[in-house]
């Protein structure tokens, strides 16, 4: 039974990376708009009911509006702008059927039972936000080789993996990291693409697991959106108070220590030094010695304190204090009234600006 099964979970991983991907990629989204205002779609979607919220949940009737609900989880997502709409469900369903129609028709039907792409929003800009719904409980079932603690390492991979099948991207990723989330306990990773040195997109891959099943997110921004990747995300919320099951994914311990002084290490994937030799050539060592800083390390430093207070260091423009707090692996850090997260994992924290540049600090 295990040898012919286990192929179902693998697909079921690369279909779910692919299946996230065709909005913010090459998919047509003109003919959305071309012919009626993106208002005019159907745009509330209540899923209701459903023993195992996939394929098989009932559905309420679409009416006019501009937001997802899931009543069964308790996540709800409103348009975060009059340039986004809704894919109607007979898109979604011909998405999930186009993804399956190259696999095994066996396979394929038992993915379907498992599987539903339940939300797919676009805008004009060719940003998206897909949603697939895995009944978690009914694969373990159907394949005891599953291991819920892997998958999302195997939905990111795949993801990233499908990305780079354009040769043209050059492609940055973070490492995992824990996020709350319209009351829900998300792993997430963070992903930026350029090419020829422009950003032309950057993304997010987030996965949920609420007992019986597990939601997969994946978030396309491209360098047309006027919306931040905080303001999209922003836009989801909890749809029923109270309800936030605990995650069942595997997480580094959950109270690392985060006192103690940071230098930058990388700066969008290359390490500080490579990137300042590149941009400056000699006048990088000359920038130093002017700076008074023994490393291209020593430029940006943070200070965090055991009592609550950070210490940020710009080389030649002097520091600021602010405080921080810590919730689990994200550490939330105030300075002059604007607040930031950063991801604590192995020693490091990595900072995703609003503008998708990616800073790594080390511990020294």
């Amino acid at each position: 039974m295990k040898k012919a099964t286990r192929p179902i979970s693998l697909l079921l991983c690369a279909l779910l990376a692919c299946s996230a991907i065709f909005t913010g990629c090459g998919r047509n989204t003109s003919r959305l708009y071309a012919d009626s205002d993106p208002n005019e779609f159907f745009t509330v979607v209540s899923r209701n009911g459903g023993q195992n919220g996939g394929q098989n949940s009932s559905y309420d009737t679409r009416t006019p509006g501009a937001a997802y609900i899931n009543d069964q989880v308790g996540l709800r997502f409103d348009l975060p702008g009059s340039d986004w709409a809704l894919c109607p469900e007979e898109e979604l369903t011909e998405l999930w059927d186009s993804s399956l129609s190259a696999y095994d028709s066996t396979l394929a039907a038992t993915a379907n039972q498992i599987t539903s792409v339940d939300l797919e929003a676009v805008s004009t800009s060719g940003s998206s936000v897909t949603l697939v719904v895995v009944d978690a409980a009914m694969l373990e079932r159907m394949d005891r080789t599953w291991n819920r603690a892997s998958y999302f390492d195997q939905f990111a991979d795949g993801f990233v993996s499908s990305l780079a099948e354009n040769e043209l991207l050059t492609i940055r990723q973070t490492g995992k990291y824990e996020w709350e989330m319209a009351g829900l306990k998300w792993i997430r990773q963070d992903i930026r693409c350029d090419t020829y040195g422009y950003t032309v997109m950057d993304a997010a891959v987030l996965a949920c697991d609420t007992g019986n099943t597990i939601l997969s997110l994946a978030v396309m921004r491209t360098s047309d959106e006027t919306l931040t990747m905080e303001q999209i995300l922003g836009s989801f919320s909890s749809a029923a108070a109270g309800y936030a099951p605990s995650s069942s994914f595997s997480f580094a311990p959950a109270e690392a220590d985060v006192t103690g002084r940071y230098v930058i290490k990388e700066f969008n994937g290359q390490s500080v030094e490579y990137f300042f030799m590149t941009e400056m050539g000699a006048e990088a060592v000359e920038f130093l010695r002017e700076l008074n800083v023994s490393s291209f390390e020593e430029l940006i430093t943070f200070e965090f304190k055991a009592n609550g207070t950070v210490i940020f260091t710009e080389a030649g423009e002097g520091t600021e204090t602010g405080t921080w707090t810590q919730q689990g692996s994200r550490v939330i850090i105030t300075i002059s009234d604007t607040s930031r997260e950063a991801a604590l994992s192995g020693g490091e924290l990595t900072v995703v600006t609003d503008d998708g540049n990616v800073y790594v600090f080390r511990k020294k």
